[in-house]
């Protein structure tokens, strides 16, 4: 299981909602487990991200990925103060909790 998978289990467990919007080529290659929840599978990345930043409460980004998110204009400006950079994972529970 993936870390998107394991964060839709944890999430199932606790007894909260979960959507999963997908890139279909993920699901056609058989790159991923059935979905617990709701699912919107999209063709295009720039609707699936657009979906995902107006239906989301929080964003964990690994390292790496954010960067394309800015570059492709899905952060604007003043959405940038929202943003949460940590270094130790256990500080991201603090700095939600805090935000």
């Amino acid at each position: 299981m993936g870390l998107m998978g394991s964060v839709a289990t944890s999430t199932y467990v606790k007894r909260s909602s979960f959507l999963g919007i997908i890139a279909r080529v993920f699901k056609e290659n058989a790159q991923c487990r059935p979905t617990i929840g709701k699912e919107l599978p999209f063709w295009s990345i720039p609707k699936r991200l657009a979906l995902m930043f107006n239906n989301a409460d929080a964003f964990i980004a690994l390292p790496g990925s954010f960067d394309n998110v800015v570059e492709n204009g899905f952060v604007f400006p003043g959405v940038r103060n929202f943003l949460i950079a940590i270094v130790i994972v256990e500080e991201l529970s603090i700095k939600l909790q805090v935000f």
